[in-house]
């Protein structure tokens, strides 16, 4: 077998944050963060996309519930060209092209719709907060269509005025991006919520909120590893070893709303719905039984990871954007997470409020009846 070895160039990187994410659309024009997306990368925008093609740098962009984030990478960015970025944007794009946008936003909403991800937050976030629109971040064509042309024009207005941006240029940082949180006054209720697809296996979803006081993101990072992300943990441990009762599991973490929440899910069939929730439960609300044996191996996951995602091309900039935006470094993560371990042995963190759970699947009303009632 023959092997070369291929060395490239570090590059330099550019990143613009927006302070705006599809958590802030109001329902009646969900999708409306996406679009806004879809347009500054667009090249017909003059912006960010144009701006890579005329180049030929790499871009990509991350939409959070709370922002938007769209980075550059490639050899020679000019960091005068970053900084005038927001000054070459069509602040007026027009009604057939925004149309197509349109259009090309609902063909990737039914993409996605083969893929449960979606279904699973939106059951969670109505269950938690009681928020109640379309199903996807992207949107659906009736929330699409009442985004007017006008109405467009104004929030790309707003959302240019807030853009902020940082740029790597070797090792020259320029800007540096800005600290922000907007909040959206909604209140944790922890609810239950049932998302009605043709799927016959059932996805069962409970998510807790935290107090950011007690639990940032490195414990929660912690604390997912512990019951499983793409490697096994406690969720699949109790669930498929032990019980036999799901195929698959995992947890998440988001912030929300300025909160951070802890999710879990658990692949299962009808009759394992309710146990499974209980199950989910009981793993994300006591978290008090996970040995420190378990907690280690935790943290070096934690560690891991971020190690990794380290040698990103884009890993330079997105660290001092999580700086600007007042979330620890991936840096910070790996050198805190043993001794984040260390404290959950000591004392894990406690719900800031009750359970909200999803059920995802062919739900019928007998169903719903009985475990509305269980619940």
């Amino acid at each position: 077998m023959r092997t070369e070895k291929l060395t490239v160039s570090r590059g330099d990187t550019a990143a613009w944050d927006l302070p705006f994410g599809p958590g802030h659309d109001p329902e009646e024009v969900a999708g409306r963060a996406a679009l806004t997306a879809r347009y500054l990368v667009d090249v017909r925008s003059g912006g960010i996309g144009a701006l890579a093609a005329e180049n030929g740098w790499v871009h990509r962009h991350a939409m959070q519930p709370d922002r938007s984030q769209f980075s550059l990478w490639g050899p020679g960015i000019d960091p005068e060209s970053i900084a005038m970025v927001a000054e070459r944007i069509e602040p007026s794009p027009s009604r057939a092209l925004l149309e197509e946008l349109k259009a090309a936003q609902l063909a990737h909403a039914g993409a996605r719709r083969y893929s449960n991800v979606e279904d699973i937050l939106y059951g969670l976030h109505v269950a938690g907060w009681g928020h109640r629109g379309c199903v996807h971040s992207l949107g659906d064509a009736e929330t699409l269509a009442a985004i007017g042309v006008a109405g467009f024009r104004d929030y790309l207005a707003e959302c240019v005025k807030g853009l902020s941006y940082s740029c790597f240029a070797g090792d020259t940082l320029v800007g540096g991006g800005r600290a922000y949180e907007k909040e959206f006054g909604a209140t944790w209720r922890g609810g239950v919520e049932f998302v009605r697809t043709t799927a016959t296996r059932f996805t069962v979803a409970v998510a807790v909120p935290f107090s950011a006081d007690e639990a940032d993101e490195v414990t929660l990072a912690v604390i997912s590893e512990a019951l499983g992300t793409m490697t096994p943990g406690r969720i699949l441990a109790r669930l498929r070893e032990r019980r036999g009762i799901a195929y698959s599991g995992g947890a998440i973490y988001r912030r929300e709303h300025g909160r951070p929440v802890l999710m879990a899910t658990a692949s299962t069939l009808a009759e394992h719905v309710g146990v499974c929730a209980a199950e989910l439960v009981a793993l994300t609300t006591g978290v008090g039984d996970v040995s420190e044996a378990e907690w280690r191996t935790a943290a070096r996951r934690v560690q891991v990871k971020a190690r990794a995602a380290l040698e990103d091309p884009f890993a330079a900039v997105s660290e001092r954007r999580r700086a600007s935006a007042g979330q620890p470094t991936l840096a910070e993560m790996s050198t805190r997470a043993v001794a984040t371990a260390e404290r959950l042995a000591a004392t894990p963190p406690r719900p800031a409020g009750r359970p909200a759970r999803a059920v995802i699947g062919a739900v019928d009303d007998r169903m719903e009846r009985e475990l509305e009632s269980a619940w």
